[in-house]
């Protein structure tokens, strides 16, 4: 899956280059990105609804699919093991 649009977040530059690969806390690996007009590094989540986000995209994805196939939040919150909350935001 790709997260990145290609453009520096900051000035817009296409002049990026991927700088070096980190794992969160989850184990899911993530690209560090540096744009060398604008001088800055950024994630590949930068400014994205995920930014934050500690759980794997995997799972984000496989509980919105439940979602949207009519499983209740109930449901999804046992099947997957997310509170509510998580569902939420």
């Amino acid at each position: 899956m790709t997260l990145f649009p290609g453009r520096c977040p900051s000035c817009n530059g296409k002049s990026i280059e991927a700088q070096r690969t980190y794992t969160i806390q989850c184990g899911e690996p993530r690209t560090l990105y540096y744009c060398a007009p604008g001088a800055r590094s950024f994630s590949e989540t930068r400014h994205t609804p995920i930014a934050q986000l500690k759980t794997p995209i995997a799972l984000v994805v496989q509980v919105l699919a439940a979602l949207t196939e009519g499983v209740g939040i109930n449901a999804a919150t046992r099947l997957y093991g997310v509170s509510k909350n998580s569902i939420y935001r």
